[in-house]
C-alpha cells in the first residue's frame, strides 16, 4: 500500500467475519532493521473495546475508530514519511486469521513553492519511503514522460528531482509523480504547478533580494558622496582670510591724525587769518 504524507491511512486487520466477536488483535510493525514492535492491542469483550497503544503515533486517530467502528480491528493513523514499514494484525484465537501490509509514504513538493515566476526556475521532487521495495520512480506531464534523476538519499527513501527553467506559462498543469514497486503495484501522486505572471504586488524572492541589493549600494554611495564633499569644503573655508580679522592698515577714523597731519591742518588753517589781518592794515 502506497499512501502520501499527511492522509489518512486505514489498514483492516480482516474483512471476514471470523473476527468478529470477541477476541483480541494485536497490531505488530516490523522495522526496516528488522525488528518487531507492537503498536496497538485491540481488546473486544462483551460489546466492549479497550485498547492499548504503545507507540504513541497510532493513539490519536485509532482511539476514535476502536470506539466506533472496530468490527474489523483496524488500525488507523496519519501518513508520516518514518511510519513506511511491513505491518501485520494477529489474534491469539486465530494466528491465520491475521492480515500482513507493507506501507510506503509518498511526499511531492515544489522547490520553490507555488505560485512559480515567470522566467524562475522549480524542482518537482517525489520522495518516496521503502527503498528496499522499491522498482523505480519518474515523473509525468501530460502522459509524456520527464527527464528527471533519481537519488538514494538513504536505505530508507529515494528521491526523484525534475528541473524546469525559464518557467512560462505553458508549465502550468499538473504533474505525476509514478512509484513502481518491485512487486509489480503502480501508485500515483500529483503536483499542481502554479505560475504567476509577476507584477509589483508578486515579485520574486530573486526578484526581491536584487532590488534590495541595489537600494543598499545607492544609500552607501550616496553616504560616501556626501562625506566627500563635506571633507572637501572643510578645507576650503580653512584656507580663506576673514576680511574682519586682516589688520588694519590705515585708521578709517576721521578724527585720528598723526603728528604731520595735525601741523598741516593748523597751517592751513592759519593762512587765511593772515591774509584777513594784512587786508586790515
Amino acid at each position: 500500500m502506497t499512501v502520501r504524507e499527511s492522509s489518512p491511512v486505514v489498514l483492516p486487520c480482516s474483512g471476514s467475519a471470523q473476527l468478529y466477536g470477541d477476541r483480541r488483535v494485536t497490531w505488530t510493525r516490523w522495522k526496516p532493521g528488522g525488528d518487531a514492535e507492537i503498536i496497538a492491542e485491540i481488546q473486544r469483550s462483551g460489546g466492549n473495546v479497550t485498547c492499548k497503544f504503545p507507540d504513541r503515533r497510532f493513539s490519536n486517530v485509532v482511539g476514535g475508530a476502536c470506539k466506533s467502528h472496530n468490527e474489523d480491528y483496524s488500525l488507523s493513523f496519519g501518513a508520516e514519511m518514518g511510519l513506511y514499514s511491513d505491518y501485520t494484525c494477529s489474534t491469539a484465537e486465530d494466528p491465520s486469521a491475521g492480515k500482513e501490509y507493507f506501507l510506503v509514504v509518498m511526499k511531492v513538493m515544489g522547490s520553490p513553492a507555488n505560485p512559480v515566476q515567470i522566467g524562475d526556475s522549480v524542482k518537482l521532487i517525489c520522495e518516496v519511503t521503502g527503498a528496499a521495495k522499491l522498482k523505480e520512480i519518474k515523473w509525468m506531464f501530460r502522459n509524456t514522460n520527464l527527464q528527471s534523476s533519481s537519488v538514494k538519499v538513504n536505505d530508507d527513501i529515494c528521491r526523484n528531482i525534475h528541473t524546469i527553467t525559464d518557467v512560462n506559462m505553458n508549465h502550468i498543469g499538473t504533474y505525476t509523480c509514478v512509484v513502481s514497486l518491485q512487486n509489480g503495484k503502480v501508485n500515483i501522486a500529483d503536483y499542481g504547478l502554479n505560475v504567476s505572471k509577476g507584477g509589483a504586488g508578486s515579485l520574486s524572492l530573486g526578484h526581491i533580494a536584487t532590488i534590495v541589493t541595489v537600494v543598499l549600494i545607492l544609500i552607501l554611495a550616496l553616504v560616501v558622496l556626501s562625506a566627500v564633499i563635506l571633507k572637501r569644503r572643510g578645507k576650503v573655508r580653512g584656507t580663506n582670510v576673514n576680511p574682519l580679522s586682516a589688520p588694519a592698515t590705515a585708521s578709517m577714523n576721521p578724527l585720528s591724525r598723526n603728528a604731520d597731519e595735525d601741523s598741516t591742518y593748523m597751517a592751513l588753517n592759519a593762512r587765511p587769518q593772515s591774509v584777513y589781518g594784512n587786508l586790515k592794515r
